[in-house]
């Protein structure tokens, strides 16, 4: 029966429409009654059926480590069928990972992830006859992990005993977990001796030693979820201990009195490599000069000249150890006598010369006396 009521039809008939009569005006009760009301009870329930009404909720986005959200749906039917039962279920539709529903069998439940990412979730409702459902999109953002603390032994050192090394590491951590607090410790990984620390839960500290050898420190830092560690090798030498001093007085020596202490006094030995033996060139150009040929007159001892050209200053120099003497220097009772000649060119200006005698110390490099010639 079609009635005219002025509702819209759709959806109001249910089954298979054995017979049509239309009427230009609506039935009286009585009319209504003519049908089998086993057959209206049946049409007239299905005919005003209506699919459940479904909403999944607002969208959500969470970051982690929030995990979890609450999932508010709801669901609405008219009822019927009559003698039916609603029933709603949750499930994913798509995600990185398996969500968890701590009770899919109820509009509001809460949902877990345990990987960041875009979850879509639906929430379906069935009156035996409709199904009817509806998504929300569940955004879960990574956040920040939690890093390892970041740790630095320092340097390896070698150090004498009974120094203490000082061990500067370091420990930075990213400050995770929330409202974890970072702790540092030093411990000893291997070695000979005890190790003994001035503040083990310090960083920067110093450490001593009860034997030398090669030690392993470790410097381990956590932040209450993670740890990390660097080690420093620590090589201790022994002490030194104190040795009675090394003395050489040097090979045995001897002199005559009246010896003459110079090497190559008279310039008699041969040049090597155009140079004097026994002495040293300051300044000018040295060489060796025979006496009595090519205009220089004879010597007084000897055959040969120091002879420096026409060099405009020249300075010839030789250290003589008298160390072997140091006895008698000391008591006052050594003397020592210096003789030395030297002839010019007839000429005006004539050349000038001097001799100047320094007395030195052990170290030839402090002068303790001194004796200069006068200019001929």
């Amino acid at each position: 029966m079609i009635g005219s009521s002025g509702e819209s039809f759709e959806s109001r008939l249910v089954g298979v429409v054995d017979e049509v009569k239309l009427y230009t005006r609506p039935l009286t009760e009585a009319e209504v009654l003519l049908f089998d009301n086993s057959w209206n009870r049946s049409v007239c329930a299905s005919a005003y059926n209506h699919p459940p009404v479904v909403d999944a909720g607002a969208d959500q986005t969470i970051t982690m480590p929030t995990n979890a959200v609450t999932l508010s749906g709801t669901v609405t039917d008219d009822g019927l069928p009559a003698g039916s039962t609603l029933s709603l279920m949750w499930s994913q539709v798509s995600g990185p990972a398996p969500a968890n529903f701590s009770n899919p069998g109820n509009a509001s439940t809460s949902v877990s992830f345990s990987v960041a990412g875009t979850y879509v979730l639906r929430l379906a409702a069935s009156d035996s006859q409709f199904t009817v459902s509806d998504d929300v999109v569940v955004t879960v953002n990574p956040g920040t992990v939690n890093q390892a603390p970041i740790v630095n032994a320092g340097p390896n050192q070698t150090i004498t005993l009974p120094a203490t090394a000082t061990l500067a590491g370091t420990a930075a951590d990213d400050g995770l977990p929330t409202g974890s607090t970072l702790s540092v410790a030093w411990s000893k990984v291997s070695g000979p001796g005890t190790v003994t620390f001035t503040n083990p839960n310090a960083a920067a500290t110093t450490a001593s030693f009860s034997a030398a050898g090669t030690y392993v420190l470790r410097l381990t830092a956590s932040d209450t979820a993670l740890t990390n560690s660097d080690d420093a090798v620590i090589t201790i030498n022994p002490a030194i201990v104190n040795q009675p001093p090394t003395v050489n007085t040097g090979a045995n020596q001897s002199a005559t009195i009246g010896a003459n202490l110079l090497s190559n006094p008279g310039n008699e030995a041969a040049l090597v490599n155009g140079q004097i033996p026994g002495w040293t060139q300051v300044s000018g150009a040295w060489t060796q000069a025979t006496a009595g040929v090519n205009g220089f007159p004879a010597s007084v001892t000897g055959s040969t000249y120091f002879y420096a050209g026409n060099s405009a200053t020249a300075e010839l120099r030789q250290d003589v150890d008298v160390s072997a003497f140091a006895a008698s220097i000391a008591n006052g009772t050594q003397q020592f006598e210096f003789k030395a000649y030297y002839r010019t060119k007839d000429e005006t200006p004539a050349d000038r010369g001097q001799v100047i005698i320094e007395y030195r110390d052990a170290t030839n490099t402090q002068v303790i006396a001194m004796s200069t010639s006068m200019q001929n």
